[in-house]
């Protein structure tokens, strides 16, 4: 399974980091988003990342905009 996300921070537009664990991290004011399927794990954000469609091709993965 590929999983492919937004790095831009539902709360305020801040670039989201890879994070640790089971969450990725928004450096700017904390919050926290799951890995597995995107939704807020810690606010101050109350949407989840934009999930876009992704495939592996070969050795390349394909996001689908």
């Amino acid at each position: 399974t590929v999983l492919a996300y937004t790095s831009v921070c539902t709360h305020q537009g801040c670039k989201v980091g890879s994070g640790s664990g089971e969450t990725f991290e928004c450096p700017c004011h904390g919050s926290k988003f799951s890995k597995a399927d995107g939704s807020v794990a810690q606010g101050p954000a109350d949407a989840s990342l934009k999930r876009f469609p992704a495939a592996i091709e070969g050795d390349k993965v394909k996001i689908f905009l």
